[in-house]
């Protein structure tokens, strides 16, 4: 069963690192973008727009950044410790999703395509986080430990 649970985990950290990665480089695409416009329209009362968007969506995606780092570490911590120790391994895992969770929360409020993208990853670690703290150790198993 630690199996299904360590591939969940280990699916869930490179998604999100993926998710990681894809946030930046659209927070990067949309301030080049505010940038153009504001050029282009010579500042027709876009520096307030683009100044609060700007400030707004820097911080959300800076705060989101550090939380993807931790839930991805977290990740692959927890997905390599299920053969140790499962239920440490999973608490991991489900801090972790935790992690997601509240970025998907922060990040929706931006954009939902963002906040899509951390869902998936929210999903996986969590799920096997669950499944790997959840599952009952058999007789055989703590014989053999």
């Amino acid at each position: 069963m630690y199996k299904t649970a360590y591939v969940l985990g280990l699916i869930g950290s490179i998604v999100g690192i993926i998710a990681t990665l894809l946030m930046l480089i659209i927070r990067l695409f949309i301030s080049f973008i505010f940038s153009i416009m504001d050029s282009v329209f010579d500042g027709a009362g876009l520096e307030s727009i683009n100044g609060y968007m700007s400030a707004y969506a820097s911080a959300a995606v800076i705060a989101g950044f550090f939380l993807a780092a931790a839930a991805v570490i977290l990740g692959f911590i927890g997905s390599s410790r299920l053969k140790k120790n499962r239920r440490k391994g999973g608490v991991l895992l489900i801090i972790a999703g935790g992690f997601s969770l509240i970025i998907t929360a922060v990040l929706s409020l931006i954009s939902v395509f963002l906040g899509v993208w951390f869902a998936v990853p929210a999903a996986l670690l969590l799920t096997g986080g669950i499944m790997a703290a959840a599952k009952k150790e058999q007789a055989q198993d703590i014989l053999n430990a």
